[in-house]
């Protein structure tokens, strides 16, 4: 009888225990439901684009951000509805999810449903970032006429001479123009590690795309910003005098009226430098962006832009080169 006795125990615990595990599991299952439920989205504009869509992308953006800053759990980001989007765009999206992976915030997202604005998000290197089933994506090839977006946080002539030799076979009648870009992504790069002042950790993102006309550059500084990082002037810091606006601090930067906050007297002079070059005869047009900051660069000047509606957290250059 007692064998009888010890199977009904050893019964008895194995139903105790297979209850538990199937309790767990509905726990969990539960719980995962629950998080599904209370999962904050942000949805992309059609027009996902710094460039061609500004305000609503900044506001988007820095939505995101925000939300993600606030250690906000279960966030996913919904790109179903883009149908346009540019390398500006997917670099400032991300700063912000490396920030979030920083900070250990999980982001979850999608790609467009369009077809061409998925294949944009893949050519421009979006998927060699973030956690995907590649197997899908690698129908897709790569676009010859686009150089997939860089990431680095120094000064890296390789990188730089990568970007020359993307960029030589298209404007190789023009040597001394590739000399100017040469020296003023170096520029560009140093200035990331200047402007990325305290505990913040600067970075540089960068994208070419060749045209049947020109060549589009983008580079993201995701420092601290210049109108924050310039060296104001004592009448600046006075209260009740009237604030210049982020867009004249810039212009007044680029013409080297400022000088920058580690007060040498060698530093400050990149941002003229890269204005001179912006400003010659190869360049189409340049946009320059920086926190509120807006200023349109041109042969005959700059131009100021209105201030932005939305903060853009870094600075910004996209420039167009002259193929011929």
């Amino acid at each position: 009888m007692k064998w009888k006795v010890k199977k009904y125990k050893v019964r008895l615990a194995l139903i105790a225990k297979y209850f538990k595990r199937k309790s767990n599991g509905r726990k969990k299952h539960v719980k995962r439901l629950q998080l599904r439920k209370n999962k904050i989205q942000v949805l992309l504009p059609q027009i996902f684009s710094i460039t061609k869509n500004r305000d609503k992308t900044l506001k988007c953006l820095n939505q995101l951000r925000d939300i993600a800053n606030h250690k906000k759990d279960g966030i996913r980001v919904n790109a179903s509805k883009v149908r346009f989007v540019d390398p500006a765009a997917l670099m400032y999206l991300l700063f912000i999810l490396r920030e979030a992976r920083e900070n250990k915030i999980a982001i979850r997202g999608n790609y467009p449903k369009d077809i061409e604005a998925k294949k944009s998000f893949i050519r421009y290197g979006f998927s060699n970032y973030v956690v995907n089933n590649k197997s899908i994506y690698n129908k897709y090839c790569k676009d010859e006429d686009i150089l997939q977006i860089i990431v680095d946080s120094m000064v890296s002539p390789e990188k730089a001479g990568k970007i020359i030799k993307f960029s030589e076979q298209a404007i190789s009648e023009h040597p001394k123009i590739i000399k100017e870009l040469y020296a003023s992504l170096i520029e560009m790069m140093g200035n990331v590690c200047q402007h990325a002042y305290s505990n913040k950790h600067g970075s540089w993102y960068f994208s070419c795309e060749k045209g049947e006309s020109n060549l589009t550059y983008t580079f993201f500084d995701t420092g601290f910003g210049i109108p924050n990082t310039v060296q104001k002037s004592l009448l600046e810091k006075v209260t009740w005098l009237p604030i210049k606006r982020e867009s004249e601090i810039l212009r007044s930067v680029l013409n080297g009226d400022f000088r920058t906050q580690t007060k040498e007297k060698n530093r400050g002079k990149g941002l003229p430098q890269i204005y001179n070059f912006l400003s010659s005869d190869k360049i189409i047009e340049a946009t320059l962006m920086s926190s509120k900051g807006c200023c349109k660069i041109n042969n005959c000047g700059i131009i100021i832009d209105n201030d932005l509606e939305h903060k853009l957290y870094g600075t910004l250059f996209i420039w167009k080169i002259r193929r011929t």
